[in-house]
């Protein structure tokens, strides 16, 4: 699990949306790690598992991207821990 880029949760806080999680598993023979082109000459199924949603209260004062970072970045590390 990498970094997570504060842009995307940036842009859902300006359009006040909600935030849906999503767990993308076997992408990486067609992605492959450290290449910039697609491999499709294998077979290769991809799943998608959408695996929670958050909607923030932007408005609240107490409201704290690094806080709800953690929380998503919890929710996929528990995710992933279960596979």
């Amino acid at each position: 699990l990498g970094p997570f880029n504060k842009g995307a949760f940036t842009i859902a806080r300006y359009c006040r949306a909600p935030i849906q999680c999503l767990l993308i598993r076997r992408s990486n023979r067609l992605f492959v790690p450290g290449r910039f082109w697609f491999n499709t000459g294998v077979p290769n199924t991809i799943e998608v598992e959408r695996i929670g949603s958050f909607l923030p209260d932007y408005g609240d004062p107490e409201f704290r991207f690094s806080t709800l970072i953690r929380d998503i970045r919890t929710l996929y590390e528990e995710k992933l821990k279960e596979n």
